[in-house]
This record gives C-alpha cells, sequence and structure tokens, in this order.
C-alpha cells in the first residue's frame, strides 16, 4: 500500500432548487491529465448539487510523481483502463474506486485530502495466491451496507468472491470458480442472489447461417490481416469497408451470453442465458423485483469498438425459485448500451440509456418498447443510411456514455467530453448544461460511469 496526496478544488455551482433537491446524494465521475502517460494519476469530479458544489479532487501533482518515479516497481503504477466505480464509506469523508481489471484499487479521503492505493497483497498478505487483476464494478451489501462484495482473478485462472467490510479489516472468500482469465464485471447483491456478469469479457458472434462461433480476438485478428491488405493494395480502409470485406455476404450476429447467479441461501450457482453477447450491467427494480441486464453487442480492435449489433436489454423476474425471462428492448439506433439506468416517474417504470453516440433513449420498463429518443445537441443518426456504418466509421470524439437519474426520476444527469447536462424528463428537455473543464487545464474525461456517492 502507497499513500498519495489530493489537491483539493472547490467551484460553486449556480443551481435550481428543484435540481438540488432532487439530486441528494452527491455524483463522482473521473478525468485524467494529458500529460500523465501512466493515466494512474485520477482526477475525481465529485458533482455535490445539494451544496451547490463541484470538487475537483486531483492526484497528478509533483510530490505524487516524485513518489512513483522513486520506486523501483514504479512501472507497476501504470493504468491500462479506466475508473469504473466508486462506493461511499462515510458520505462526505471517503470512498473506493475500482479500475476495470487491475490489480489495484483506490481509497479516497477527501476530508483529510488523500489516496491509499491497495493490492490484495494488502487485504490478504498470506495468501497462496496472487491476485492478477480485480473486478470492475462492485456494490455494498444490500443486507449489511457495511460491507461489499468484490471478486477477483488469480495467475491459475481461479475466480475468487469475498465478502468485505468497509474498513478493509475483515475479509471472507466465499466462493472459488475455476478456468476464468477475466474478473467479473458486475457483482450485485439483490435479495439472495449474487448477480455476475463474468462472461464479459467473452464476446462471441457467427455468420448468419452458419454454427462455426468467432471469439472477439479472432475476429480482431481478421480485421487486422484484412486491414493491411487493403493499405497494401490503396484499397478504402475504413472499419465499415473492412467490416463488410471480412464478413461478406453474411451478417455477422451476436451469441447469447451467461450470467452467472449464486443462491447464497442455498448455497447454490447457476447460470442464466442473454439475448445479446459480454453481460454487463445490472440495474434492479425493488418495487416488481425485475431485473434488467445490458449486453453491448461490440467487440474491441486498435483500441476501439466495433459494433456488430444494436444493444439490447433483456428483462427477467425475479422471485425464490430463481429467474424468469421476460422481455428485451432492442432498436435500431441503439447501440452500445454501455449505461443503462432504471427509474419511476409518476409510478411509471422507464429505463434510459444513450445509443451510439448522443441519442437518449427512454424505455417503457413495462412493455420493454421505445417511449421517446432525443439528440443532445444535434442530430447524427437520422441521415446515415446505415446506422451501423455511420458509428463504425464516425471519428469525432463528442459522444454520451456516462448516466444517472435523480431518485425522484425528474432529472437525467449525463456528461459528454466537454459538458454535464441536466435533462428535465418531466419537460422533455435539457435545463442546465455546463463546462466542467473551464478553470481547470489539460485534463480530459476518463469514464463511462457515473454514480452516486451514497
Amino acid at each position: 500500500m502507497i499513500q498519495l496526496k489530493l489537491s483539493k478544488k472547490i467551484k460553486y455551482l449556480e443551481v435550481e432548487d428543484s435540481i438540488r433537491n432532487s439530486f441528494e446524494k452527491p455524483l463522482i465521475f473521473y478525468m485524467e491529465n494529458i500529460n500523465d502517460s501512466s493515466k494512474f494519476f485520477i482526477t475525481y469530479v465529485i458533482v455535490d448539487y445539494r451544496n451547490k458544489q463541484l470538487i475537483y479532487l486531483d492526484t497528478y501533482i509533483k510530490e505524487n510523481t516524485e513518489l512513483i518515479d522513486s520506486l523501483e516497481n514504479k512501472n507497476f503504477y501504470t493504468l491500462h483502463r479506466t475508473p469504473h466505480r466508486s462506493v461511499s464509506i462515510h458520505e462526505g469523508i471517503d470512498f473506493f474506486t475500482f479500475i476495470q481489471e487491475e490489480e489495484l484499487f483506490f481509497y479516497v479521503n477527501y476530508k483529510d485530502d488523500y489516496v491509499k492505493v491497495y493490492t490484495f497483497e494488502d487485504l490478504l498478505p498470506d495468501s497462496s495466491y496472487h491476485i492478477k487483476k480485480i473486478g470492475s464494478t462492485f456494490y455494498k451489501d444490500c443486507e449489511d451496507s457495511n460491507y461489499m462484495y468484490m471478486a477477483a482473478v488469480d495467475d491459475n485462472n481461479h475466480m475468487h468472491f469475498y465478502h468485505v467490510s468497509l474498513d478493509l479489516t475483515k475479509i471472507n472468500e466465499f466462493s472459488e470458480i475455476g478456468g476464468r482469465t477475466i474478473p467479473p464485471h458486475t457483482l450485485r447483491r439483490y435479495k439472495n442472489y449474487l448477480f455476475v456478469s463474468h462472461d464479459f469479457g467473452n464476446a462471441q458472434f457467427r455468420k448468419k447461417g452458419q454454427e462455426k462461433i468467432i471469439e472477439s480476438t479472432k475476429l480482431a485478428t481478421m480485421f487486422e490481416v484484412q486491414k493491411v491488405k487493403f493499405r497494401i493494395s490503396k484499397e478504402d480502409t475504413s472499419t465499415s469497408h473492412i467490416y463488410h470485406s471480412v464478413i461478406g455476404e453474411h451478417k455477422l450476429e451476436c451469441v447469447p451470453g451467461q450470467v452467472l447467479v449464486l443462491d447464497l441461501k442455498k448455497k447454490k450457482e447457476y447460470y442464466i442465458q442473454t439475448n445479446g453477447t459480454s453481460p454487463a450491467h445490472f440495474e434492479i427494480d425493488e418495487k416488481e423485483n425485475m431485473i434488467y441486464i445490458s449486453s453491448h453487442n461490440f467487440f474491441v480492435w486498435r483500441g476501439d469498438n466495433v459494433y456488430v449489433e444494436p444493444a439490447v436489454i433483456d428483462k427477467y423476474q425475479i422471485s425464490d425459485s430463481g429467474l424468469e425471462y421476460v422481455n428485451t428492448f432492442k432498436n435500431e439506433m441503439g447501440y452500445r448500451f454501455t449505461s443503462h439506468k432504471f427509474f419511476y416517474y409518476n409510478n411509471q417504470p422507464y429505463i434510459c440509456t444513450f445509443g451510439h453516440p448522443n441519442r437518449l433513449l427512454i424505455i417503457d420498463a413495462n412493455t420493454m418498447q421505445l417511449a421517446a429518443f432525443y439528440d443532445i445537441e444535434h442530430d447524427e443518426l437520422s441521415s446515415a443510411l446505415s446506422i451501423l456504418d455511420y458509428i463504425n466509421d464516425r471519428k469525432s470524439k463528442f459522444e454520451i456514455v456516462p448516466v444517472e437519474v435523480s431518485k425522484d426520476g425528474r432529472y437525467i444527469f449525463f456528461i459528454s467530453d466537454e459538458n454535464i447536462y441536466v435533462f428535465d424528463f418531466a419537460q422533455r428537455k435539457i435545463c442546465q448544461k455546463m463546462n466542467y473543464k473551464e478553470n481547470v487545464c489539460d485534463v480530459q474525461l476518463r469514464t463511462a460511469h457515473t454514480d452516486y456517492l451514497e
């Protein structure tokens, strides 16, 4: 464990009382300094509407960079993926931040302005195995908020599940599964079930009418080979052209993924099948005991997403006997549901998410049909002859991915590469837009999610 310093900057917000009252808890997202080649020094941004504050917590400062540079294992302190989820410990004081599939995580104390960097060797110093990757998205235990659930993968590709106290003094390993190279993307408990998106990194596809499964890594290699051929022959090397060349006359379709369900009461485990590949995140309707599971339906090539099919959100009924499939949302304008949020407004259940790059989708959660959509800033998709080809070739950095909803369902909060927006669901319009980079130098957005610190 090492300890870093925090540089805190607070900006006063002008905000309407209705927004203040709707967002009772602060929200968090993440930035990075463009000069930080290690990507290790995160800037945490806390949006506290209640107290009319925008709080910047910067770790890219001289004292911290000098400390890391002085270490023999300084190369260890490099992040390859993005900050993914924060879990609040004490309101207004501290929280954990977890990074996607890294070996370390952060404890942030913004009352006393310091950060501790932990690995599992700090939590389990006498362990017989070494943890190589920690999961991305954790939540507090819904039965005991002094604990959270965590999962990680060791060097022998065993996936370990833990019940961990928020003060990190108690850690109980309660399950282990072999043959896993990637840790669960999301771990979330509801009632006696622990839902695990263990299949997130295992995107699988096939050509329509064929049975042979193509792994995402194989598909990326096929794209790379074709790009080299096109470059040599001086042909079009756009992603859409490569896509159609590799797939040929067939349509590429996604192979259903799986979600692992651990029954904590019966101490049993089983799997449910989703209607998309790479199941990712869970949203829960506690009133009706429903769970909504997203699947992205893309694969990564050269650091960018290659979209294959529209993303899906599957709906399941939760009961004492397990999960029963109900319905699926899928729409041709909706690719990449990185964040989806469930909410009630006027006693009606909805889901909101973004279709890439900037189309806000409102889903009727009863029928799982599209209720409405809104293009943020400008309409990019309506004129596209093929939305799939358009978004695969698109180069603009403007996109909206992180999204959250006020507890009363009136306001939808989301973030672009420059601005924070608040969308008034009651009036169906943007009611606030704020540049969060103003007076903050050399930073860029580094998050696909925003969450409450609660």
